[in-house]
């Protein structure tokens, strides 16, 4: 009677409301969102510096009219178990070293407060998480009058905090599925930080006319994961699926001061979210740029 009743009240519990697998781990993993190279186009002048602040925010919902901050909620056991900012802050350094080829660096941030969990069952991250990224960038192109090219590497070193926890609920629920994020079927066992590399590359095409500034490429960019629901212990991150991005930059120059803005929809995104939208995004950079040698 009493295996009778517990099954009835797992059933009601599904039917009523959202639910997440009890496997005997949960791990949680903050991973950066899926974006283009935060330099689009042909490279600088020759003797040009340029440095940006820049804005981005993502889509993360599989609806443009969700306002949840819950992608995924009827997990199952192998997906991952992420948290992905909806917002993150950044800049970089630039240089041309000559009219076809530009040296810099980049630097991203987005705090943990500012993202949006995969799924339900996803646990929380402890203390004040976030994940950063640093590192060089290359752009290599020319420019043809007003038309160009430009292809452009990053390769930043990451920062990705992590949690696991270990079930520790009653025996005869473990493997189930449960009601709600059944948080209190859990016990944390594991905090840190891993730092792995994430390389971006992108190829654009540039216009250029009386100030005005257009590009449009494609960004591939291996993403980063996790199981976030197992039976057994995992690793802390994986290796995600490779994201293909068309990126659209637009911008406009004048003496010492460049706007742009760019927009993108990345695809092939299964890794951090399960198949769910990871897609759109946009980013807002205000840079300040030393006069070229032709003095524009």
């Amino acid at each position: 009677m009493r295996s009778l009743s517990l099954s009835s009240l797992l059933i009601l519990a599904l039917l009523a409301s959202a639910c997440s697998p009890l496997t005997r781990y949960r791990q949680s993993l903050m991973v950066p969102a899926a974006s283009p190279t935060s330099v689009v186009g042909a490279p600088l002048a020759g003797g040009q510096v340029a440095v940006a602040g820049q804005a981005s925010g993502y889509l993360l919902r599989d609806s443009f009219f969700s306002d949840d901050d819950v992608t995924n909620w009827f997990p199952e056991e192998g997906d991952p178990g992420v948290f992905v900012p909806r917002t993150s802050l950044g800049g970089h350094l630039r240089w041309g070293l000559t009219d076809h080829l530009e040296l810099g660096a980049t630097f991203d941030y987005a705090s943990g407060g500012w993202t949006e969990r995969s799924s339900l069952g996803v646990l929380d991250l402890t203390g004040t998480p976030f994940v950063m990224s640093v590192g060089p960038q290359l752009t290599a192109g020319a420019m043809f009058g007003s038309l160009g090219f430009g292809g452009t590497l990053e390769v930043n070193w990451t920062e990705l905090p992590y949690a696991q926890y270990e079930y520790d609920g009653p025996e005869e629920l473990k493997d189930l599925y449960w009601f709600d994020d059944a948080e209190e079927f859990y016990t944390l066992y594991e905090v840190g930080v891993c730092h792995p590399w994430r390389v971006r590359w992108t190829n654009a095409m540039q216009v250029r006319h009386e100030g005005f500034e257009g590009a449009f490429g494609f960004t591939l960019a291996p993403q980063f994961t996790n199981t976030g629901f197992s039976s057994d212990r995992e690793p802390v991150y994986e290796s995600g699926s490779l994201s293909v991005i068309p990126v659209v930059d637009l911008g406009f120059s004048m003496p010492g001061m460049h706007v742009g803005v760019q927009g993108w929809y990345a695809m092939n995104t299964r890794g951090p979210t399960n198949g769910l939208q990871l897609g759109p995004g946009a980013r807002l950079v205000m840079e300040y740029r030393s006069p070229a040698k032709d003095g524009s």
